[in-house]
Parts: structure tokens; sequence; C-alpha cells
């Protein structure tokens, strides 16, 4: 298992894990096509100037791939909480030095978020101003 697979796992909730029921599936079959189709999608629909939110699970991780292996020069960014057990950065930082993104980075400290509250920012109203919620 590649370093970024054991990332991603352990970056998966427990409960998760352990409901999952392993399928009976050709793995590398499906890898296979999975990488192909990709392939086949970026090259046809192209891919955007666009900044990617880079979490460093698997959605964004497989869009930075993709968009990586197609010879494009990818920017990413990824908001990540001064609390090491809740912050996604690390994974996000890993799959960003992978395909050697143009990253960047902010952390929202507790603080922080406690001022855009105090200031009436409310995120159940307006949860598109800031796209981790």
């Amino acid at each position: 298992m590649s370093s970024l697979s054991a990332a991603v796992l352990a970056s998966q909730p427990k409960s998760v894990l352990a409901s999952s029921t392993p399928l009976d599936i050709d793995a590398p079959l499906v890898e296979r096509w999975l990488v192909a189709f990709l392939r086949d999608e970026f090259a046809r629909r192209g891919f955007s100037d666009a900044v990617v939110g880079l979490s460093g699970g698997v959605d964004s991780s497989v869009v930075v791939a993709s968009a990586a292996r197609n010879g494009r020069q990818v920017s990413t960014f990824s908001i990540g909480f001064d609390r090491d057990e809740v912050s996604e950065t690390p994974y996000a930082r890993e799959v960003a030095q992978q395909f050697r993104t143009d990253h960047h980075e902010r952390i929202l400290t507790s603080a922080s978020a406690q001022e855009l509250l105090d200031h009436g920012w409310d995120p159940a109203e307006r949860s598109y101003d800031i796209g981790v919620y």
C-alpha cells in the first residue's frame, strides 16, 4: 500500500472502515478503468485554471492526480485547523508534494473562527463564504 493510500485510509473514521464489507472485484481492472476514464475525460473536457480545493481525501486527490498526469500545472489550496486531530492539511500537503502543485494553505485558529462568528458570520446561512466548514 502506498503512503498516500495509507494516509487516506488513516483519515477515515473508524466506524466507516469497520462497517465496510470487502467487495469481490478485480481491483486492478477497476483501477485501470478509472485511470483511463479520468484521463480521457480530462483530455476531452480540459481543466480550468481554477484553484483546486485539496483536502487530501480521495475525491480531491483524484482530481489533482488526473490533472497533473495530463500535464497540467495545478494550483491547490487547503484550509486547515490549529488542532492536529482535526486538520487534514498533512494529507493535502502530501498530495500537493507528490504532484508538485502550486500549493497554498491557511490555518483557521479557534480564535479566528470565533471572530467570524462574533462578526455575524452564520455558517448555516452563508456556507459559501468559506469552502471548509
